[in-house]
């Protein structure tokens, strides 16, 4: 009689544990179909039910934590990725999911150690290469971030944000060329990225592609997309190549669109002046000085305009001003002879070349014996 109660306790065991896990299976549908249909809310529901009847069900625990994921619900997701790896160690997906859940609970190392497991139980997930070597860009580990941006592209090509970033760390190691490699490969991808042409504009002006890098600037322009920047660098590469009256025009349409821009208004007073237009010299001085009033370099450019223009007063105040802030420069000295020879005071002007040859400035040497013999010979008289 004992016998048959045993048996009978069994078989009712085994009944319900299969009635469970039908049970189980249902929910389990269809959770899956409101996951598809992107109602995660009813998902998660339906996945809980689902480990109500059968709690070591890991493919529910998986789901679960996929549609928490959806959810912005990450420490939640984290303890369902946790239990579906403690039931399956070998579902690779889950550690890859458990380290974008943990990155995006701002804890990157977990991450990481979970994006590296997913490697290693599958060499050949790609995403897990990409997302690793993101972080390692954000920690400014950019050698590491370009091998598994490389092994993330060897088993996945057409990826353009790959190369992209893989791009922007060449860029940060200063490898230009496989920067600029990078970038085209992005443009074939992906031509209306007008971000991409800057960064292969940058790359091409600091491996000296001034040509190369016009090209893309201008592209950028010709988009509508332009900022100050943009017409900055472009007028620079033209100034390089010596197109100084293209470059005075760039660094003006800098200036239209920020009109504070110093490293605009600098070179555009430096443009005008090699220009020899001596009006908008002497303006974009005026504003130079407004803001380095200290250097006297500003000063003798103003007043070389000065002197073009003949203002010769005026040119020997800015000499003045140079000489008072760097009185062993003799490009000052030099010019303030010619303005005040001009302002016919030949002996201040003979004692200002005397001072400019015995600093160096081999012009002054040819000027003395003109200009100090005219001053002798009128003192003799």
């Amino acid at each position: 009689m004992k016998v048959s109660i045993s048996l009978l306790l069994l078989s009712f065991a085994l009944t319900v544990s299969g009635q469970s896990k039908k049970h189980a299976i249902e929910h389990f549908n269809t959770a899956i179909d409101a996951f598809n249909n992107k109602e995660y809310q009813i998902a998660v529901d339906e996945y809980s039910s689902a480990l109500d009847y059968n709690p070591n069900y890991a493919k529910a625990y998986y789901n679960r934590a996929n549609a928490l994921l959806n959810l912005k619900q990450y420490p939640e997701a984290i303890s369902d990725f946790k239990k579906a790896l403690n039931l399956d160690p070998e579902m690779t997906k889950a550690y890859f999911y458990l380290g974008y859940a943990y990155k995006q609970s701002g804890e990157e190392t977990n991450a990481l150690v979970n994006y590296s497991r997913a490697i290693k139980h599958n060499p050949e997930m790609d995403l897990a290469y990409s997302y690793r070597a993101a972080i390692m860009m954000s920690r400014k580990k950019y050698d590491k971030a370009i091998q598994d941006f490389s092994k993330a592209i060897q088993l996945k090509s057409g990826q353009y944000k790959w190369h992209l970033n893989r791009g922007l760390s060449y860029l940060q190691l200063k490898n230009y060329e496989d920067a600029i490699s990078d970038f085209t490969t992005v443009l074939e991808l992906k031509p209306t990225l007008t971000d991409v042409y800057i960064h292969r504009a940058k790359a091409n002006l600091k491996s000296e592609q001034f040509q190369d890098a016009i090209a893309d600037f201008s592209t950028v322009i010709e988009s509508g997309q332009a900022d100050h920047e943009d017409y900055f660098y472009r007028a620079y590469a033209q100034f390089i190549l010596k197109d100084i009256e293209a470059a005075n025009q760039g660094f003006k349409q800098a200036l239209e669109l920020k009109a504070d821009h110093k490293p605009s208004i600098l070179n555009k007073a430096m443009t005008s002046l090699q220009l020899q237009l001596y009006e908008e010299t002497i303006k974009d001085h005026d504003l130079v000085i407004s803001l380095e009033p200290n250097n006297p370099k500003h000063f003798v450019n103003r007043g070389i305009a000065h002197m073009n223009l003949e203002h010769y007063a005026e040119a020997e105040q800015d000499f003045d001003q140079a000489i008072t802030l760097k009185d062993d420069f003799a490009l000052a000295w030099f010019n303030r002879a010619n303005a005040r020879n001009m302002l016919e005071r030949p002996d201040d002007a003979c004692s200002d070349m005397r001072q400019a040859a015995r600093l160096g400035y081999k012009s002054a040497f040819d000027y003395i014996p003109s200009l100090c013999d005219d001053f002798n010979m009128a003192t003799k008289k």
